[in-house]
């Protein structure tokens, strides 16, 4: 009896330890971005408030979105069984079409689940200008909150809120680009 109590015991922990090699054995790692369109729009002017920019006018921008993992092709049979959500690069957040000598002065950027965007991602402060009429920023450091918040609500839609002011008349889409890998396990 004692025998059989044993082997019992081992064929139940080789049982498990199996069911985690199996799972890792299956896990799925699918690359792919992450993409938002925010398309924004001048909602008035106002002076600048640096003695040197006196009489200069800054357009003032806001703009706001929604995003889902289940609007991702790449995830759509993977959605209920993502086990993590890992950076895979650098974010891009770019505007096209700048005029030349364009500018972003001030950039607010939020994200939250919807219908609110209450987490700061970044408030950029210092004026970006346009390169070959892109206005590019690459940046990491938000990331890894809004990964962490994706993965704890993976089915919720999230919204997206942009605001600021610009050196020229703001009507265009900020596109946001995440790399990522996705690890799923249709198990």
């Amino acid at each position: 009896m004692k025998h059989y109590y044993l082997l019992t015991l081992g064929m139940f922990f080789l049982f498990f330890a199996s069911c985690d090699k199996i799972k890792d054995a299956t896990t799925v790692e699918i690359e792919t971005d992450l993409e938002v369109e925010i398309p924004i729009v001048t909602t008035g002017t106002s002076s600048a408030t640096k003695s040197a920019d006196a009489g200069i006018n800054a357009f003032l921008y806001a703009g706001t979105a929604t995003f889902s993992l289940t609007e991702n092709e790449d995830l759509s049979d993977y959605i209920n069984n993502i086990d993590d959500i890992i950076a895979d690069g650098v974010a891009s957040i770019q505007i096209n079409g700048v005029p030349a000598g364009g500018s972003i002065n001030a950039c607010l950027f939020k994200y939250g689940i919807s219908p609110t965007a209450g987490t700061t991602a970044f408030n950029l402060a210092t004026p970006v200008t346009a390169n070959n009429g892109v206005i590019s920023i690459t940046d990491v450091a938000w990331i890894n909150s809004l990964l962490n918040t994706l993965k704890q609500n993976m089915k919720a839609s999230y919204k997206f809120d942009v605001s600021g002011n610009a050196s020229f008349d703001v009507n265009h889409v900020i596109k946001i680009k995440v790399p990522v890998i996705i690890k799923a396990n249709p198990l």
